[in-house]
């Protein structure tokens, strides 16, 4: 992987980050606080001292409040983190698509394409509301109250700290597992869409020849295996809760038995019992919910790996010319060499020259490389070896916008964009010139002009 844009994005945005992380930090440490003051309260009864219940009553009362505009900004901080951050990374793949080699997009199925646009980015929007924030506030949360056990008694972190690894390691053991299933999952949607578009897109041949058949059994070999790749991924899922909700329960009775055993010894009370049993249903649920997390973020950073694929790949080539040169020859090809693949030259040192005004045609036959040598002259692709010159100027040296304003193509198979006529024949050309063109055309019987 050539770039990281992912992790920029999360840095570039780390303010709000900060103040997420910030204000889940006090929020936990208001509970731990909070279960803290139960259990002094609780020992204070238990000691026969007298509690003064509206001093007591208020305090808490604005532990409450305190620990709800926590919870209020967290939640503000961390929606507005996970937006910015899909939106600037939605908006560097766009930038990203318009600019990027048409080779490219002659080596990938658009149907392929348009999955990693729109179906991963909304994993990784999927991702930033709910997995990341849910990681960070699991990790938080076992790191402040684990302190606060280690505050209590030692002996009984240790064996909460022996007892309760054992659900990450079984969490361990499925995640990468997970991880290739859940790449495995959008890469057979992908075959599926492209299957689709094939069959769309070619309609008028299927039916024609009769091929629905064939593409029908394509579509349902595609599909048995997402089937099975989704049956393989849900089974290892379900596998992984069942094992973790089972395994939660011996530590819990491990760390409650042996916590009873030093009050019975005298080393806690049982005000610090209360705490440690209110403590402990939050540890536990921060410690199996991380696992969970990470499993969620294996498959959202999947998403971000195939769309990393996307903005690592070359942008168009460009250079600084746009006014247009006085020269006596349009085009000029000289010695031209090219290849799609190597070792299978399509051109073989190709030189003609095309005068201002000139008209010529290039014949030959399906395959020879009429459209190539197109595909050359506006950019598309670079030669092997030779020069191409616009207007006397090499292809390379000129802004590949530009050079493209300088050439048109009329091609057999049209596409219309999904709007009006007029504005089809708008498009690119301003507000004026469409009205002109339509007339040449003989199109303005079917537009409103």
């Amino acid at each position: 992987m050539k770039r990281k844009s992912f992790t920029g994005h999360l840095i570039k945005y780390g303010g709000l980050l900060v103040t997420d992380i910030l204000a889940c930090l006090f929020w936990n440490e208001i509970n731990v606080y909070g279960n803290d003051l139960i259990g002094s309260v609780i020992d204070e009864l238990f000691m026969g001292n007298s509690i003064e219940y509206s001093s007591f009553l208020l305090f808490f009362i604005l532990l409450v409040a305190a620990g709800t505009v926590c919870a209020l900004i967290r939640r503000s901080s961390s929606d507005a983190y996970g937006n910015l951050v899909c939106k600037a990374y939605r908006d560097e793949l766009s930038d990203k698509l318009y600019n990027m080699e048409y080779a490219w997009f002659d080596r990938h199925n658009s149907a392929s394409v348009l999955n990693k646009v729109i179906g991963d980015l909304g994993e990784v929007a999927s991702m930033m509301e709910n997995a990341f924030p849910d990681t960070i506030d699991c990790v938080l949360a076992l790191f402040i109250y684990s302190a606060y056990i280690i505050r209590l008694n030692l002996s009984l972190f240790i064996v909460m700290a022996v007892s309760y690894p054992l659900i990450f390691f079984t969490a361990g053991r499925f995640a990468g597992r997970l991880k290739a299933l859940a790449r495995g999952h959008r890469e057979k949607v992908d075959d599926m869409a492209e299957i689709t578009q094939d069959a769309i897109s070619g309609i008028l041949t299927v039916r024609s020849f009769g091929l629905e058949k064939l593409f029908l059994g394509r579509m349902r070999s595609a599909a048995e295996a997402l089937v099975e790749n989704e049956r393989k991924r849900v089974q290892l899922t379900n596998t992984t809760m069942v094992l973790q909700k089972t395994l939660q329960w011996l530590p819990n009775i491990i760390c409650a038995g042996y916590a009873l055993y030093l009050v019975y010894m005298n080393e806690i009370s049982i005000g610090r019992l209360v705490a440690f049993i209110l403590i402990l249903t939050r540890f536990v649920s921060a410690f199996v919910g991380t696992p969970f997390c990470i499993v969620d973020m294996q498959n959202g950073l999947a998403s971000v790996q195939r769309i990393e694929e996307i903005l690592s790949a070359d942008i168009e080539k460009s250079g600084t010319l746009k006014e247009l040169p006085v020269s006596d020859y349009a085009i000029r090809f000289k010695d031209v060499r090219f290849c799609y693949e190597k070792g299978q030259e399509v051109l073989f040192g190709v030189s003609f020259d095309v005068k201002k005004g000139e008209h010529i045609a290039i014949i030959g036959e399906s395959g020879g490389g009429k459209s190539t040598i197109f595909h050359l002259l506006c950019g598309f692709y670079a030669p092997q070896s030779g020069a191409i010159e616009i207007f006397g100027r090499n292809l390379r040296e000129w802004d590949i916008e530009a050079a493209r304003e300088q050439v048109a193509l009329v091609s057999q198979d049209i596409y219309l964009f999904p709007v009006s006529i007029r504005e089809n024949v708008a498009l690119g050309i301003g507000r004026h010139p469409w009205r002109r063109l339509s007339k040449r055309a003989g199109m303005q019987r079917y537009m409103i002009l």
